[in-house]
């Protein structure tokens, strides 16, 4: 009815009618054929290796006259040492993770008059070694210490153009007299020597070219979110996220980097309040008033009630947590306080009938003020509360203590432990590292960083789980395995691809059988 009112009102002999229709016909023609060519693409994964740079580092036939001078490399003697640079590059158009490898990767090097003639490796700290955590980076490479001529590599996620460096010391007389051979596969897909792609370009084809582009270019332009639709990276529709308040300022932040490539108008992900708390937000999800529950208690915990065992568990990181008291409480202690676990069991059961003079000589004989999550119990639960007590003091939550202070999030209790004179409470330390109005508190004599919490020693930490309903729609899955991939590790959060060489023991693990390790669980 439109389109033909509009035609009978135009006046079919004016050519700017015909250029608009031509332009809309055309504009129509280049979507379809851009829809047609993303939807047929597959996947590639590829990894391509080369040796970037081969280059000696003594040779003492030429270096050194004197016949007395000899040279010990980790305890070997060696005469002639060159230095490899294998770099290692993702030229496909999807992710490889380490589970696409049957088998680590091997690289095999022959230097003829030398057996044995590999030395030492290391991974460079550049390229997405860079954002890997010192401890993994030196776990990554292992040399076969029988024949010292073979290394292998347990290799990171590399996402399409990311890339590694390796570093090799050789013994080898000459540039060329070394040669390497790399052993490995792909689940569909192939490890094969770099090439430089071949050069086809001739003036008629760079002008062909540049003509394809500008119209392309203009047309593409117009209409970038069908584009990022085609591809899969977006998704129409709405989808409420709800749950843990500790997480929902990082869920915050992935919302809005999510927004640059899938603008509100098509995908619109909201971070509702709705549901404050891990138990609520589980309830929700489960009931059908949210699409996306952010939790840091699994859903067939026994702590819940009811459970959820059919809701689908998306793990995306780790959270670290902190215990805080109020900023004066602390000024004659040097402003640093530690508790150890059985101190934390007296206060959180005691609460104000105890006084901290108790606790440290340096300490004010306040009264102990507990703040803590009025979310106590059932399908209410908090995922910070519940950490704590499983994690920290390692028996169920006691029941509120008398003189205790409730408040609704993780922010609050920040709020009310700065204002209230002898508090203590805990939240994710995100929230409270951007407050700076309350002291951190250690627990056990280890305080919350990323790398302790690696070691196993701080143990007030908790995997973030996004869990979603059976078969989530478009947009929950394309914002799900948004964050999978690009939650940036803090000193406050950790993305799980971070945390691969982490041993899960007690309490982290309830079964002892790494079933709580730290996954990536993208949707498929």
């Amino acid at each position: 009815m439109h389109i033909f009112s509009v035609l009978a009102d135009s006046n079919l002999s004016d050519p700017q009618f015909w250029i608009g229709v031509g332009s809309l016909v055309l504009s129509a023609l280049a979507i379809l054929v851009t829809i047609f060519i993303a939807a047929h693409s597959q996947q590639r994964k590829v990894l391509t290796y080369e040796i970037a740079s081969n280059s000696s580092v003594v040779n003492l036939d030429k270096d050194v006259s004197s016949s007395t001078v000899s040279l010990l490399v980790n305890g070997r003697p060696v005469t002639n040492v060159r230095v490899f640079v294998i770099k290692l590059l993702n030229a496909g158009n999807t992710a490889i993770t380490p589970q696409d490898y049957p088998h680590n990767p091997t690289f095999e090097f022959f230097s003829p008059p030398y057996p044995r003639p590999l030395i030492s490796c290391e991974v460079q700290d550049t390229g997405v070694a860079a954002r890997l955590p010192v401890g993994q980076l030196r776990s990554m490479l292992s040399i076969d210490d029988v024949g010292l001529r073979s290394m292998t590599l347990r290799p990171p996620l590399l996402n399409p153009r990311d890339s590694l460096s390796l570093r090799v010391l050789l013994m080898a007389d000459k540039r060329d007299s070394a040669t390497m051979k790399v052993r490995g596969q792909i689940k569909d897909g192939e490890i094969k020597q770099y090439a430089p792609a071949p050069r086809l370009l001739s003036g008629r084809t760079v002008a062909i070219g540049l003509c394809i582009a500008f119209v392309l270019g203009i047309l593409l332009s117009s209409f970038p979110l069908i584009t990022a639709y085609a591809q899969g990276s977006c998704a129409l529709g709405s989808i409420k996220v709800v749950g843990s308040t500790s997480f929902a300022p990082t869920v915050q932040i992935e919302q809005t980097n999510y927004n640059t490539i899938c603008p509100s108008a098509i995908s619109t992900v909201t971070i509702s309040s709705d549901a404050p708390g891990s138990g609520a937000g589980l309830g929700y999800v489960e009931s059908g008033r949210g699409q996306i529950a952010d939790s840091e208690i699994r859903s067939t915990d026994p702590i819940l009630t009811p459970p959820y065992p059919d809701l689908v568990d998306h793990q995306v990181g780790v959270i670290i947590f902190a215990l805080i008291v109020n900023k004066s409480l602390v000024m004659q202690c040097g402003n640093f306080l530690t508790l150890d676990t059985s101190q934390l069991r007296q206060i959180y059961n005691a609460g104000d009938s105890l006084v901290w003079h108790k606790f440290a000589s340096c300490l004010p004989d306040t009264p102990i003020r507990v703040v803590e999550r009025s979310t106590q119990g059932g399908a209410q639960i908090s995922g910070t509360q519940a950490s704590f007590a499983k994690y920290v003091l390692q028996e169920p939550y006691p029941p509120t203590p008398a003189g205790a202070v409730p408040v609704g999030s993780s922010q609050q209790v920040i709020t009310a432990v700065a204002n209230t004179p002898g508090a203590i409470g805990f939240a994710d330390l995100s929230d409270i590292r951007s407050s700076g109005s309350v002291t951190i508190v250690d627990i056990n004599g280890y305080g919350p960083t990323a790398s302790q919490v690696e070691r196993g020693e701080y143990p007030f930490w908790a995997i973030e789980h996004m869990y979603t309903r059976q078969s989530p729609n478009g947009l929950t899955t394309s914002f799900i395995n948004y964050v999978v991939e690009h939650l940036q590790t803090s000193d406050s959060v950790i993305n799980c691809s971070d945390m691969t060489s982490v041993a899960f023991s007690p309490p982290h693990d309830d079964n002892n059988d790494g079933s709580d390790s730290c996954q990536k669980h993208a949707l498929e």
